[in-house]
């Protein structure tokens, strides 16, 4: 990430990095911190290595750190964007759905209801047409009992009557 940026090791070979890395090292880890500053500042100064140049490595490097995470932030901004763009659409899309899935049940229910309503028209219709029928055959047993000379005092059995599915069955029902 420094080398793309263009941050390189300065030519003394002293960066903030070698400087970090010292102060680490077994040899100044347990001092405390007034010893490791002093220790860091006399290798500094045997090598003659300004201090400066130090401090402007570390700046550099911050920089670099701070550009690289605002992109970072930015990448993760515009990632979570787009994510929260596709859950919008999908909880659109969720909506669409369950709004045409509910008009399908409401369609279902109301042909249910329209065929419940065709069943309950056609049974009255046939509960006319049963008794149209039964009072037809009231008057045709009458008139038979008459035409065989009987007397309908109900010591005789009556003539056979057809079965309301042979009667239905016959020319005469027809819707």
């Amino acid at each position: 990430m420094y080398e793309q940026s263009g941050v390189r090791v300065p030519a003394h070979g002293f960066s903030i990095l070698k400087i970090a890395e010292m102060l680490n090292s077994v040899h100044l880890r347990d001092l405390v911190p007034e010893a490791k500053r002093a220790a860091v500042m006399m290798v500094l100064e045997t090598s003659n290595t300004p201090l400066h140049d130090v401090i402007e490595d570390a700046a550099r490097r911050e920089r670099v750190l701070n550009d690289y995470e605002s992109r970072q932030q930015q990448t993760f901004q515009n990632y979570k964007a787009a994510k929260q763009q596709q859950k919008e659409e999908t909880q659109a899309e969720i909506e669409r759905l369950t709004e045409q899935l509910r008009l399908k049940i409401q369609a279902n229910e109301k042909d249910l209801t329209s065929e419940k309503s065709r069943l309950d028209e056609w049974r009255t219709r046939k509960r006319e047409e049963e008794r149209r029928i039964r009072s037809a055959m009231s008057q045709l047993r009458g008139t038979q009992s008459q035409a065989n000379g009987e007397v309908a005092l109900g010591s005789a059995s009556p003539p056979r009557q057809p079965s309301l599915p042979e009667i239905m069955t016959g020319a005469g029902f027809r819707r």
